[in-house]
């Protein structure tokens, strides 16, 4: 019983260092984000700042430049309008000026309005970040997110 004291007493004051050495933030979302964010957190985290925590450490891991002369492969997703031709227009041009990099783009009718787009990658950081880039800049994306990972070769 006293063992299990003492490691509830070194848990709980780990638990306490690592929390004078967080930060903390403010966060602003559209109504329909936070209701939708209100109904997920309890179901998969113990409390907010852990389901925001999870969320930030995603993009992070997501988020890392690619080596210039690396090679990759991944998806790149979009989430967009369908009604917005300008958009659709510029998706299509920049996917045309990429073609040497995207091998397959799927495209799903999410509602009557909003569209999915996975489109799969193989090539070098530089030009996937250049690709990666030029989406970003699109007006009328509702959501993008791109994954890669590092092709590794035996020798």
């Amino acid at each position: 019983m006293i063992i299990q004291i003492k490691v509830f007493f070194i848990t709980f004051k780990n638990l306490m260092v690592k929390r004078e050495l967080m930060k903390r933030i403010t966060i602003s979302l559209p109504d329909e984000d936070f209701e939708k964010y209100q109904k997920m957190w309890p179901e998969k985290y113990v409390n907010q700042s852990e389901a925001i925590r999870a969320a930030i450490m995603e993009q992070l891991d997501g988020g890392e430049k690619l080596e210039c002369e690396e090679d990759y492969v991944g998806v790149i997703t979009l989430i967009y309008n369908h009604h917005s031709t300008s958009f659709v227009e510029k998706n299509l041009e920049i996917q045309h000026k990429f073609e040497d990099v995207i091998g397959v783009t799927t495209h799903i009718h999410m509602t009557h309005e909003k569209c999915y787009e996975m489109i799969q990658v193989r090539g070098k950081g530089k030009r996937l970040e250049e690709l990666n880039q030029e989406l970003r800049t699109i007006k009328g994306k509702l959501r993008g997110k791109s994954r890669y990972q590092t092709l590794f070769t035996r020798v």
